[in-house]
């Protein structure tokens, strides 16, 4: 068993149409090495990137019983990444 984690960035589409293409790859770079690093934190695999979107899953391709606990912890670290970085570039949450 495994389970699959994604994010998606609220405002994504909006924030790429008000900013310079280099500030949104600037802050996506911020954002997805953050969450990069929480993941390896609680032991959760990335999967690839897509846009705003950010897939791993925890419980693969190395089997652990607790995959569920994971991709919860790595949810709560991604919500305070996204919040931390926005408030620091004062850009709507």
């Amino acid at each position: 068993p495994c389970t699959i984690f994604q994010t998606d960035l609220a405002g994504f589409t909006a924030l790429s149409s008000e900013i310079k293409a280099e500030e949104l790859i600037d802050i996506m770079n911020c954002v997805f090495t953050s969450i990069d690093f929480a993941a390896t934190c609680v032991g959760t695999w990335k999967c690839e990137m897509i846009g705003d979107c950010w897939l791993g899953i925890a419980g693969g391709p190395m089997p652990c019983a607790d995959h569920a606990e994971r991709a919860a912890l790595l949810s709560w670290a991604v919500m305070d990444i996204v919040e931390d970085i926005y408030r620091r570039l004062s850009l709507p949450l």
